[in-house]
């Protein structure tokens, strides 16, 4: 099934909450579209070129949304223990927007935060914070 995957760049300047929004507006666009639209159609016909049974093409009962981003915007937004940064979320801010992502996989759009590394000549290396 589908899935919505919002990226960052190392030095992206946007914060914990922009990536969050963009991330569920396009599960929501999506959603809307596998209900509303022809995007189911098209989805499964994609499926079957390549030989993929759907388990349950009828009803999307979550999309995830994963946001991914290198270690380097992750230290900035997160913050590392003992390392001071102008970019990360104040602490006063973290039970609120905890508080949006378990309501988000309330209603079908369960969000995960993914570090992805790219370590020329050694392929790739996934790293999963410590929130997800």
């Amino acid at each position: 099934m589908p899935v919505v995957i919002e990226l960052k760049q190392a030095k992206g300047n946007d914060t914990l909450l922009r990536m969050f929004c963009e991330g569920l507006a396009y599960a929501c666009a999506l959603r809307r579209a596998w209900d509303g639209g022809s995007f189911k159609a098209e989805w499964k016909a994609a499926m079957d070129r390549y030989g993929i049974t759907l388990v349950d093409g009828e009803t999307i009962h979550e999309i995830p949304v994963i946001l991914l981003a290198p270690a380097e915007f992750w230290d900035r937004k997160v913050g590392k223990p003992g390392v001071r940064s102008r970019e990360k979320v104040p602490d006063g801010a973290w039970q609120p927007f905890l508080e949006l992502i378990k309501l988000s996989k309330s209603k079908g759009y369960p969000i995960h935060f993914v570090s992805l590394d790219i370590i020329i000549g050694s392929g790739l290396a996934v790293k999963i914070p410590g929130v997800t």
